[in-house]
């Protein structure tokens, strides 16, 4: 009897062991899961279409936004993003490829949306926008992106004035227009417009094809896939 025992309470023990690797593995594969969506990796589900009306009227060109491109461009893609954020400027880069292949077809909106825990962010965007006063957005924000990293090196004050020396800004009018309360009323109001929209994270893109139809795009989509939606914007 007392063999009997031992064995079932050994048995016991045993599959108590065997379930609890079980559940540990499920874990870790579904934050595996979830870390390959947030980089933007391959979305094989269905288009996220925006239909309804409050956020399609968010999401259509404003005459404040920042933009790459000619304003007769054929399609749009809105970004909300942070220019400290890994992904962001992953998918920023990526974006500079799209707008060298696609001369005039694709018009690059860019918002403003810096997180809270990327301490150089919002100085980034300030810079931005000072930067497009003098009508050099597009060439500071290259250098954001070639130069940006996740601890916010490259894109520190200093480094925002070398850019804008590099650039050929005037400083004086560039410190001045970074401290306007103007610019930071605008990026809160970029921020609010995407939240609005209920994006979740950065990059949160939308891309508007040639009859007006919006699909939400999924995180840093890799160049092959953010092709392949211009292309089928371009043939709507």
């Amino acid at each position: 009897m007392k063999t009997s025992m031992q064995v079932i309470i050994t048995l016991v023990v045993i599959a108590v062991i065997g379930f609890g690797i079980y559940e540990i593995s499920k874990k870790n594969s579904t934050a595996t899961n979830t870390n390959t969506a947030s980089q933007g990796t391959s979305d094989t589900s269905a288009p996220v279409m925006i239909t309804d009306p409050a956020q399609k009227s968010i999401l259509q060109p404003k005459s404040d936004d920042l933009v790459n491109g000619i304003s007769t461009a054929a399609v749009t893609l809105v970004e909300y993003s942070d220019f400290q954020c890994p992904y962001c400027v992953r998918f920023g880069q990526t974006m500079e490829q799209i707008m060298a292949n696609y001369p005039g077809q694709v018009k690059w909106i860019y918002r403003h949306y810096p997180l809270s825990f990327h301490q150089n962010a919002l100085g980034a965007a300030k810079a931005a926008e000072a930067a497009n006063r003098q009508g050099k957005f597009v060439e500071f924000s290259e250098k954001l992106l070639a130069n940006s990293q996740s601890d916010g090196a490259g894109i520190a004050a200093t480094d925002l004035q070398k850019y804008a020396t590099d650039l050929g800004l005037n400083i004086d009018q560039f410190n001045k227009d970074i401290a306007d309360q103007a610019i930071v009323d605008k990026i809160n109001a970029n921020q609010k417009s995407g939240d609005d929209l209920k994006i979740e994270g950065t990059p949160a893109s939308y891309i508007i094809d040639t009859k007006g139809n919006i699909e939400a795009l999924s995180g840093a989509l890799p160049y092959d896939e953010l092709k392949a939606k211009i292309d089928a914007a371009l043939k709507n």
